[in-house]
């Protein structure tokens, strides 16, 4: 495994979303404090995942760092539910950039 990087932290972003999720259509989040950085997901997790990747590509994170990146996203529901990172995988290694 590559060593984990701290170019890049959530911790100095100061994320604050507002998350979506009508029955049959998903969920889906907007950040409330950066325009244009969105994403949805079918699942609580697919919807963690999308957000993390976008998060990345918002901020234009170079790929070899992305991949060194320590996966330390909490993901809080509206219903209260927290969507932790899957505890196998400490780093993000599955990038769906273009």
């Amino acid at each position: 495994p590559l060593p984990k990087t701290d170019k890049f932290s959530l911790d100095k972003l100061n994320l604050e979303f507002e998350t979506h999720h009508n029955r049959g259509e998903g969920y889906w989040v907007e950040a409330k404090n950066y325009p244009g950085l969105v994403a949805s997901g079918d699942t609580p997790q697919e919807l963690r995942e999308a957000v993390l990747d976008s998060i990345l590509a918002y901020f234009d994170v170079p790929r070899a760092t992305a991949r060194r990146f320590n996966d330390d996203l909490v993901l809080k529901l509206p219903d209260g539910t927290n969507i932790y990172p899957d505890p196998k995988s400490k780093y993000v290694v599955k990038l769906a950039w273009a």
